[in-house]
């Protein structure tokens, strides 16, 4: 005779884990990647899961144990990673990177054979390491570790916080960023909580804008004998972005990439480049330049092919007297003198991060492939017939240029035409027909590309950024800004703080941001780094000039 009975048995010891992120999803995040060790630190298992939606998370799974064995505690480290899908390295064993200034940084570039990647992933004696792993500057990385008990069972909720956002976990060293910028602690075991239900999600206010203050009011712009001086600037609001691009060509030192994420106080920023009228204001105004601070030039011809190339010092802008060239953007200046301007006024350079938040991030909901959105740039004279210009660049002619098939917005040479179409604009200068000189060469007037905003609402046109209306970002003249040109792979930018990000290396290179009058299309990317090899420290070339940034009160 048999008679049945209900019966309990103790549960297996279970850690129920539970993953939020205060990040943005898919902003920042949309994956979670979950690494296992055992106690020995044997890499045991590996999963990665897409949670694309804000309703994916949190994001739970359990970890247990079969051991019997009630008086045995099992440990196990997990690593989560949380990062946006596809932004992936190939896999070349651990990699540590130090935020530590003083730290060594791994070496990416030279792969180890097969057999010396550690630590590797072993299923049932089969490798089954993954190929790739999470870039580590666009990723939250954090160790947590669970002691298993048989019969024990509770849950376990770790938060990824984006301040942890390219702060990678010292996995040799059992240490992890938690919630602070740059900041490892030693590995600790979580604590089970009973209560096996699933929490609330948590805010995402990661990177969240932050707007300017009430009492934050931009500088108004002036005239001096009712000739504006365009000194006036734009409040910036905060904010969180991905700078840099890695899709974006460049030599070793000045490319776009690794990309990462950096937080931005708000700042107020130039709204035009300074131009020759404000650097004469200030010399009025008691202004003491460094010694050198700016060449002379003004022979600013508009050619016809006729004269000087476009690295001649006949284009820097500068007069010792008023020669109609004050709303010209002012060039053949040093870095030197453009940071003393600049802290004259009370603020500095912008730093690199600062320039690209606002060409491609700031007052849009979405990053932008140029300020003015994501057309491709235009020129009235260019191939494509454009009724205005995006922005000012090619304006060298191909024989000035000494290149031939040169890309160029002007058409100052019957002989070194590229296309033949139709006038179009209000210009008289029509390709083929005219060997007059164009006055669409060389440098332009800070405002030359400012038009009216569209009444429907839509994108700009001209080089002005969405929403703040800063003008001539990517087209005029190329940029100083404050940081000198370091790698991103250097120890600079890895001791880079998250919020408010420099790279001041004295021993770095001169760093420009943006094109120029001089340059063609394909060099108007936003991300684009670009080093200029000046000729004396004293002065730069034709195409280079500055804007000033300036901190907001608290």
């Amino acid at each position: 005779m048999f008679t049945c009975h209900e019966s309990t048995l103790p549960p297996r010891g279970e850690a129920l884990v539970v993953v939020d992120t205060d990040a943005p999803i898919p902003t920042f995040v949309n994956r979670l990647r979950v690494d296992f060790f055992d106690g020995q630190g044997n890499w045991i298992d590996s999963r990665d899961t897409p949670l694309r939606n804000g309703a994916d998370w949190p994001a739970s799974f359990s970890v247990f144990t079969d051991d019997t064995t009630t008086s045995t505690a099992h440990s196990f480290t997990l690593r989560l990673r949380a990062y946006q899908d596809g932004k992936l390295r190939d896999y070349l064993g651990e990699r540590f990177i130090s935020r530590n200034p003083d730290g060594a940084l791994a070496d990416p570039a030279t792969p180890s054979p097969p057999e010396g990647m550690l630590p590797r992933l072993l299923r049932h004696d089969v490798d089954a390491t993954p190929k790739e792993e999470p870039q580590p500057y666009l990723a939250i990385d954090r160790l947590v570790r669970v002691n298993l008990q048989y019969g024990v069972r509770g849950k376990v909720v770790v938060v990824l916080r984006g301040a942890c956002f390219g702060t990678m976990a010292d996995l040799a060293h059992e240490q992890t960023c938690v919630d602070t910028d740059a900041t490892l602690v030693p590995l600790a075991s979580s604590q089970l909580n009973p209560d096996m239900t699933i929490p609330s999600a948590i805010k995402r206010d990661f990177g969240a804008t932050q707007d300017c203050p009430d009492d934050a009011t931009p500088r108004p712009g002036r005239t001096v004998k009712g000739v504006p001086l365009y000194d006036q600037d734009v409040c910036v609001p905060g904010g969180a972005f991905v700078m840099g691009n890695d899709s974006v060509v460049g030599g070793p030192i000045e490319r776009a990439a690794p990309m990462r994420i950096h937080r931005l106080s708000p700042f107020f920023l130039d709204r035009y480049e300074v131009t020759v009228g404000q650097w004469r204001d200030a010399l009025a105004h008691g202004f003491k330049a460094p010694a050198s601070a700016v060449t002379a030039g003004g022979n600013i011809l508009r050619d016809s092919c006729s004269s000087q190339t476009a690295v001649s010092e006949g284009w820097c802008s500068w007069t010792p007297a008023p020669t109609g060239h004050e709303d010209l953007a002012l060039t053949c200046v040093s870095k030197a003198g453009a940071q003393a301007f600049c802290q004259w006024r009370g603020g500095d350079l912008p730093t690199e991060a600062q320039w690209e938040y606002v060409a491609r991030v700031a007052g849009r909901p979405q990053p932008t492939d140029f300020p003015w959105g994501n057309d491709p740039p235009t020129c009235v004279s260019d191939f494509l017939g454009s009724l205005y210009d995006h922005c000012v660049y090619g304006r060298v002619s191909n024989c000035s240029y000494g290149t031939e098939g040169r890309e160029s917005c002007v058409f100052a040479d019957p002989n070194h035409c590229p296309y033949h179409m139709p006038q179009k604009g209000p210009y008289d200068f029509m390709c083929g027909e005219t060997t007059q000189e164009d006055p669409r060469q060389g440098p332009q007037g800070v405002a030359a590309v400012e038009y009216p905003l569209p009444d429907d609402g839509g994108a700009p046109r001209g080089d002005q950024s969405l929403k703040l209306q800063v003008i001539n970002l990517v087209g005029g003249v190329s940029e100083y800004v404050r940081d000198a040109l370091d790698s991103y792979e250097s120890n600079c930018w890895a001791a880079a703080a998250q919020l408010d990000p420099e790279c001041d290396d004295p021993n770095g290179k001169t760093l420009v941001r943006g094109a120029s009058w001089a340059t063609n299309a394909a060099q108007l990317l936003p991300p684009m780094r670009h080093a200029f090899n000046l000729v004396s420290a004293d002065y730069g070339p034709p195409q280079v000039g500055f804007r000033c940034a300036r901190p907001v009160a608290p």
